[in-house]
């Protein structure tokens, strides 16, 4: 079996907008996918996608603040690759400051555990915190900061 025809996405936040659009086009690219998500609610995936391709989709509802939640998933569902996409923005962990760092920082840490406790399985992670310079100005300040910090503590880049 090929390499690609073993691989199993998990997406955290499937169900928010960059999530749904990134579960989206890993559908469309015919790979399988398990979109794990506190929330319930299908509605940004109904906007943009088929029916056939929304049922070609599995639906964890999990908690990124619970470890053995994340860990159960990536187990019971045998996942290769990880995108990281669950946080809370701004406006709500201002609103709620103690919510906004277990979610964005708490919820990261447990990603980057689970995922390198897997390191035989989980071939890449990304994290939107990964992939976005630290300014002020980032729609999760500075717990995606800290979250930027410990995912390159746990992930050191590779040396050549």
């Amino acid at each position: 079996m090929s390499p690609a025809a073993r691989e199993r996405f998990l997406v955290t936040g499937a169900l928010g907008c960059i999530g749904a659009w990134t579960v989206r086009t890993l559908v469309r690219e015919q790979s399988p996918v398990v979109a794990f998500d506190l929330a319930g609610d299908r509605k940004r995936l109904r906007l943009i996608m088929s029916d056939d391709e929304i049922e070609r989709i599995t639906f964890v509802q999990g908690d990124i603040t619970d470890l053995g939640s994340v860990e159960r998933a990536l187990d019971e569902h045998e996942i290769t690759n990880l995108i990281h996409l669950a946080a809370l923005q701004v406006p709500f962990a201002r609103a709620n400051p103690p919510l906004g760092a277990e979610v964005n920082v708490v919820g990261t840490v447990n990603i980057f555990e689970a995922a390198c406790r897997r390191r035989d399985r989980i071939e890449d992670s990304i994290s939107q915190s990964d992939r976005s310079p630290p300014t002020p100005d980032r729609s999760r300040g500075s717990s995606g900061r800290s979250a930027r910090s410990l995912a390159r503590a746990r992930n050191p880049p590779a040396r050549s």
